[in-house]
C-alpha cells in the first residue's frame, strides 16, 4: 500500500546494532566503483543510500550490516544422502557472500590450462561469476518473512540452490521444451 519493498520498511534495530566497520568497508567499495561518492558522515551516507528513512534504520540496512535471523546452509554431497562436508554461514549479508563462495569454490573442480603466456589460467568446473549470481539471487529474492534458510547442495555433477519463498503473485513455473537448431 505504500509502494515500498520489504527492505525499505523501518526495522526495530538501531544504528548501534549495525557493524560500523562493515559499513565503512561498504562505503569504500561504493566509492571505488565511481558511480557515487560518499564523503559525508555515516548517517548522511546511509540516508543518501536510503538505508535510513524517516530517521529509522531500514530492513535493508539491518540485513546488510546487522545480525539477520537466517543462515545459508551449504553442503558437499557425495550422494543424495551422503554429506561429506557442510557449513552454516550466518551474519550480515554484506559479509557472508564471500564466505559462502569460498566454501563452494573449495568443493568444485579447478583445472589449469596454458595458452603460451607466463601465467597459467584457471578453469573452474562452473563459471564463478554465474555461481556468484545464483548466490546473490538467492539472497536478494528470498522471502525474508520466512525464517527458513537458503540451502546450497554441491554434488559431483551439479549444484542446487534453494531459497525460501514463492513466485510473485500468480506466476507459475512451466517446464517446456526449448527448440534449438544446430549450427554447422
Amino acid at each position: 500500500s505504500l509502494s515500498l519493498s520489504y527492505d525499505a520498511y523501518p526495522s526495530s534495530v538501531s544504528l548501534d546494532d549495525l557493524d560500523k566497520e562493515l559499513i565503512q568497508t561498504f562505503f569504500t567499495r561504493v566509492n571505488n566503483r565511481g558511480r557515487m561518492t560518499l564523503q559525508e558522515d555515516l548517517v548522511t551516507n546511509l540516508v543518501k543510500l536510503k538505508l535510513i528513512r524517516n530517521d529509522k534504520i531500514t530492513f535493508a540496512a539491518a540485513l546488510l550490516f546487522g545480525d539477520p535471523d537466517f543462515s545459508i546452509r551449504i553442503g558437499r554431497f557425495k550422494a543424495k544422502d551422503t554429506i561429506i562436508d557442510d557449513m552454516v554461514v550466518r551474519g550480515p549479508l554484506f559479509g557472508i557472500i564471500d564466505v559462502a563462495m569460498t566454501f563452494i569454490k573449495k568443493h568444485i573442480n579447478l583445472s589449469y590450462h596454458f595458452d603460451g603466456s607466463i601465467q597459467r589460467k584457471e578453469r573452474w568446473q562452473y563459471p564463478i561469476e554465474a555461481l556468484r549470481e545464483l548466490l546473490l539471487n538467492c539472497i536478494v529474492h528470498r522471502d525474508y518473512k520466512n525464517f527458513s534458510d537458503i540451502i546450497i547442495k554441491v554434488f559431483d555433477d551439479r549444484i542446487v540452490f534453494t531459497n525460501p519463498g514463492n513466485l510473485y503473485g500468480n506466476l507459475r513455473i512451466e517446464i517446456g521444451r526449448a527448440s534449438c537448431r544446430e549450427r554447422v
